[in-house]
């Protein structure tokens, strides 16, 4: 992978590795790519370390809008 690329987005993490992170199904990654910062490149879903943290940090402060939520 490009060097400056990891430095600013950390490694690149596939469906199965974010769903074992957290604790989830593949599907529930798959269905929430963009919630976790991830990109879609054709049929290949791809996470970026760094963007996933954040992504998750924000969900736990409740400032990502939630399905269903006004």
């Amino acid at each position: 992978m490009n060097p400056i690329i990891e430095r600013e987005l950390g490694q690149v993490l596939t469906v199965e590795q974010v769903s074992d992170y957290l604790h989830v199904n593949p599907v529930t990654v798959r269905r929430h790519y963009e919630t976790l910062g991830g990109i879609k490149v054709g049929k290949c879903f791809r996470f970026f370390e760094k963007r996933l943290i954040d992504a998750v940090l924000r969900q736990g402060k409740g400032l990502v809008d939630r399905p269903g939520t006004p």
